[in-house]
């Protein structure tokens, strides 16, 4: 991803897709893959989800929700994972910052 921090207005959601490279300029085939979310900052425990209509597309689909309690003016990170078995690929990390 070319920006990796997203300037978000606070009390707004934030919804962003990830077309996941496989090498050869297209998407990846995630089929068979588990999607996780690692190296979470504490404040987005539980507001973060990564999913796919069809993995198969390799488009990973990032939410980001936004909770009263979510600091504002404070950059949040995470990262989104794809494993099989013992492959696994991340992004780098993937910024929050809420005005």
């Amino acid at each position: 991803m070319a920006n990796s921090t997203f300037e978000v207005n606070a009390g707004t959601d934030l919804s962003f897709s990830i077309p996941w490279p496989d090498g050869a300029g297209g998407n990846a085939d995630l089929s068979g893959y588990t999607l996780s979310i690692i190296d979470l900052h504490p404040s987005l425990t539980g507001l973060v989800t990564a999913t796919s209509a069809d993995l198969s597309t390799g488009v990973v689909v990032v939410r980001v929700e936004w909770a009263d309690a979510t600091p504002v003016k404070t950059l949040l990170h995470f990262r989104v994972q794809v494993t099989l078995g013992a492959d696994d690929t991340s992004t780098n990390r993937l910024k929050v910052y809420y005005t």
